[in-house]
């Protein structure tokens, strides 16, 4: 399957590529292994999602929805463990708002 990066894909990339960071920049700082995870699985899940191989076409929808929810996931587990307004968490919380929207919104929905 060939996969066009269009304005939409680009939109996921860039949501995803922001709060990757914040997560790898706060799992280094603090050294917590979740922060860590939750990049990688960010990064992971978003390749199952649009890398143009094969054998992953049978696993697009799964990983639109588990990207969707892991988005999701992250921002309730940040109301629940952390709730505090601060530029790092909004600026991270608004990246996975965008990308479940674009996620949502995907016309394509491989």
């Amino acid at each position: 399957m060939k996969i066009k990066i269009g304005k939409l894909e680009w939109v996921m990339i860039a949501a995803t590529a922001i709060t990757t960071v914040i997560h790898l920049v706060l799992g280094f700082q603090y050294t917590d292994v979740l922060f860590l995870l939750n990049a990688a699985g960010f990064v992971g899940l978003l390749g199952a999602y649009l890398l143009p191989w094969d054998f992953l076409d049978r696993f697009r929808q799964l990983a639109r929805w588990a990207l969707a929810g892991y988005s999701a996931l992250t921002i309730v587990l940040y109301v629940m463990m952390n709730g505090s307004l601060n530029p790092i968490g909004i600026t991270s919380k608004i990246a996975e708002v965008v990308l479940l929207l674009t996620l949502m919104f995907d016309p394509k929905k491989r």
